[in-house]
């Protein structure tokens, strides 16, 4: 019998996957429906992943991608995280979070922007990122519109 937790789980980074990710996604959109969405979508494209992992090996860039990832479940401590791609984290943010949403965004934005800049870290300890985030409004139809705003400051970034 197969683990319930593991068809959820990300195996390296041990948050939630894209399959939770869907599931939660239908869960939002019917609270859309009935006129109780309150939430946010925040992504976090992770950059260099490829160059890290030719250079210095896969376990460098597993490292990374590990490394990213608690930089983000440290900040975004009462929502749920997700790797929804192998170099992409989704976080949908709610409750204490979602009202704090915009000084946690700065405050993520400065840690990976440190890590960055910190002239002690190793290149796989150097977290470069683009970050986008929106907020559910009363005209979206469904949490595809969300997303669709928050991925726009990750395209610009890849330009």
């Amino acid at each position: 019998m197969e683990n319930p937790i593991l068809e959820i789980q990300d195996p390296l980074t041990r948050v939630k996957n894209k399959v939770a990710f869907e599931k939660t996604e239908e869960s939002l959109n019917l609270d859309i429906q009935h006129g109780a969405a309150n939430f946010g979508i925040v992504l976090i494209s992770l950059k260099n992943v490829d160059e890290i992992n030719k250079k210095h090996g896969q376990d460098k860039g597993d490292e990374y991608i590990l490394g990213s990832c608690k930089l983000i479940c440290g900040v975004y401590i009462n929502s749920q995280v997700y790797r929804i791609k192998p170099t992409e984290f989704a976080v949908v943010i709610s409750g204490s979070d979602y009202y704090e949403r915009g000084e946690l965004m700065a405050e993520l934005s400065d840690a990976f922007r440190r890590s960055v800049e910190s002239s002690d870290n190793i290149p796989w300890h150097r977290y470069e990122v683009s970050i986008g985030m929106s907020v559910y409004e009363e005209n979206d139809k469904d949490v595809s519109e969300v997303i669709n705003r928050a991925e726009e400051p990750l395209l610009k970034g890849m330009e």
